[in-house]
């Protein structure tokens, strides 16, 4: 049986492609790193103990490539394996998006795994966040015949 799981990462923004998915690419992907920075009014009390009144939690999305193809195409056929966004794409994606946008995280959700049930869904949406751009950096690695080579890296922060 074959099984086909998504790219790890959606966006999507009003301000591209009219509202289009851009689907990002796993090629040369390192790990997706998530942090969390708990935001919390945190007082001691007259008697010593603290007390803590929680808001929230908000995440940032830390993304890198290696070796990214500046093209998806090159004469009719993929460069990228999986058909997810170039290196251009990124580009085009990061200059026409200043406000928020919105992520789709595709991964197998924890409670699944801690509950014992098999995940089955390929589609199964770990979370969906608004997020802005907190940086973004592409650096030329090779240059190749029909196309060259990005390192790309992306932070995002959530709304």
């Amino acid at each position: 049986m074959a099984y086909y799981r998504p790219s790890i990462i959606k966006v999507n923004s009003p301000d591209f492609l009219s509202g289009a998915d851009l689907r990002l690419s796993d090629q040369g992907r390192e790990p997706l790193e998530v942090q969390y920075e708990r935001i919390e009014n945190r007082e001691r009390m007259a008697n010593g103990r603290m007390r803590s009144k929680y808001i929230d939690d908000k995440r940032t999305f830390s993304l890198s490539w290696t070796m990214l193809p500046s093209k998806t195409l090159v004469n009719g056929s993929n460069v990228i394996m999986d058909g997810g966004a170039s290196a251009a794409d990124l580009k085009a994606f990061h200059e026409s998006v200043y406000n928020e946008f919105t992520i789709s995280v595709y991964a197998d959700d924890r409670s699944e795994l801690l509950s014992g049930a098999q995940v089955l869904d390929p589609e199964e949406v770990f979370g969906t966040y608004t997020v802005f751009f907190d940086s973004f950096s592409m650096t030329i690695n090779k240059r190749g015949r029909d196309f060259d080579f990005y390192d790309v890296e992306m932070t995002l922060e959530e709304a």
